[in-house]
């Protein structure tokens, strides 16, 4: 592998899993960490030109406090860091993923994914699936924690709120 990891964010919690497992492989490899957070700044319908502008700039300055809050923890590992924000209306985020990979000469990229299709398909979202028929680069994909609340209503048992019965 090449000495750098791509790790695309986007704030969810699938990304911030995908975060924290790449923090732990990166200390063991050595490696820098490459952050990518995409923007797609599509236009929505019947939007004025400064409704845009404006949808621009709150996306764009969420992305910087994304990327630069997700810098530090990095830096906190004491690991080296590069960090991008690229801003599209035409591209999917799979495609700017894959060319940002190579770009930097990562030899890894670590994407978070929910899981949320169900078993007869990959629990992969859109973006990770072209991600991984696109990339000549490695794909490492870590699954979103399933929060509490949702585990014990998907296996039918009980949730933590309601008290047994008693004679």
């Amino acid at each position: 592998m090449n000495d750098a990891i791509l790790v695309p964010i986007d704030g969810s919690r699938a990304a911030d899993a995908s975060l924290a497992y790449s923090l732990g492989l990166a200390v063991a490899l050595k490696a820098r960490v490459v952050l990518l957070h995409v923007i797609d700044a599509e236009p929505l319908f019947l939007q004025t030109a400064d409704d845009f502008n404006e949808h621009r700039r709150t996306l764009r300055a969420y992305g910087e406090e994304l990327l630069g809050k997700a810098a530090v923890a990095v830096q906190d590992c004491g690991l080296q860091v590069s960090y991008f924000l690229h801003e599209t209306v035409e591209s999917h985020a799979a495609a700017i993923i894959v060319a940002q990979a190579v770009a930097q000469h990562c030899g890894l990229i670590v994407l978070g994914t929910h899981g949320r299709r169900p078993l007869s398909r990959l629990p992969l979202g859109r973006d990770a699936e072209l991600v991984l028929r696109d990339s000549a680069v490695p794909v490492l994909f870590v699954r979103s924690p399933v929060p509490e609340d949702t585990r014990a209503s998907r296996h039918g048992e009980a949730s933590s709120d309601r008290r047994p019965l008693t004679a």
